[in-house]
């Protein structure tokens, strides 16, 4: 766990540096979670078609796209905050946060209720367990699916093999059961 760590300390900020007011598209997204996977892949000595999300479920982190998510979220929430005390105050005129309220508010919108997060009313504890939350039912949905199929797939298996004994015990030599 202390490559962990340590990839969490000194490599995450490396590759999150400024993703607050980062404009994404879903490819971005999906590159900066393929290096924070590798990542999980170099120090778990997984191979690249294994899916690290259950590793980083339990070494308690998230992939990079909701990591980033998380930090817009938190940054919206200050920078509202801070925009709030500005428009009170007659004689501050902060015009770099006006603009930058101004430019990401939709997306601030859009965040907090993909996530259920009141901006300017949630902590960033609140927010940080909605992500993780969100997270982890997803992970746990994924694994559902998953062994709803291998049951299948093992009852589909099973039926085979039971109509192969039966036409091996009860068949005519030519592989098929007379009563069936």
């Amino acid at each position: 766990m202390l490559a962990v760590h340590l990839m969490k300390t000194y490599c995450l900020p490396i590759l999150l540096y400024g993703c607050e007011i980062w404009s994404m598209s879903p490819s971005d997204k999906h590159k900066v979670d393929v290096a924070w996977n590798n990542c999980f892949r170099k120090v778990f000595n997984a191979c690249w078609r294994e899916s690290v999300k259950p590793l980083l479920f339990y070494c308690n982190t998230m992939p990079a796209s909701l990591l980033v998510e998380q930090r817009k979220m938190i940054f919206y929430n200050k920078t509202l905050h801070v925009h709030l005390h500005v428009l009170y105050n007659v004689h501050s005129s902060n015009i770099i946060l006006r603009i930058l309220c101004a430019r990401h508010r939709n997306e601030a919108q859009k965040l907090s209720s993909m996530y259920h997060i009141f901006p300017g009313h949630s902590s960033s504890i609140d927010i940080k367990r909605a992500i993780r939350s969100s997270f982890a039912m997803l992970l746990i949905i994924k694994l559902l699916v998953l062994c709803l199929l291998i049951s299948v797939f093992f009852c589909v298996y099973c039926c085979n093999v039971l109509l192969q004994l039966l036409s091996i015990l009860y068949g005519n030599g030519n592989g098929k059961c007379r009563f069936i």
